[in-house]
C-alpha cells in the first residue's frame, strides 16, 4: 500500500521536469514521477499498444499518403495535364 501525503501537487511542474529529463532517465523511472500512476509498467504498455493502434489507423487511412513527409517534394507531373502556352 502506498500512502500518499495529502498535499497540494504542482502537476505542470511535475510535467515540466518529465520533459526535461526525457532524454536522461528512463520512461518508467520518469511516470513514477506523477502522482495518479501507481504501475509505470502498466502504463508503458497501454503507451506501446496504443502507439500500435495509431499505426494501423494511419495504415487503414492511407498508409504513406496519411503522413505529410513528402511536403518539401516538388509535384509530380501529371501525364494527363494539358501544358499551358
Amino acid at each position: 500500500m502506498k500512502i500518499k501525503p495529502n498535499l497540494p501537487i504542482n502537476t505542470s511542474d511535475i510535467i515540466d521536469q518529465i520533459v526535461k529529463a526525457i532524454d536522461i532517465l528512463p520512461l518508467e523511472t520518469l511516470l513514477s514521477w506523477l502522482p495518479d500512476i501507481d504501475d509505470p509498467g502498466e502504463e508503458i504498455k497501454k503507451l506501446i499498444e496504443q502507439k500500435k493502434q495509431n499505426i494501423e489507423l494511419a495504415n487503414k487511412m492511407g498508409g504513406e499518403g496519411a503522413s505529410h513527409d513528402n511536403l518539401d517534394n516538388p509535384p509530380e507531373e501529371d501525364e494527363n495535364e494539358v501544358p499551358e502556352d
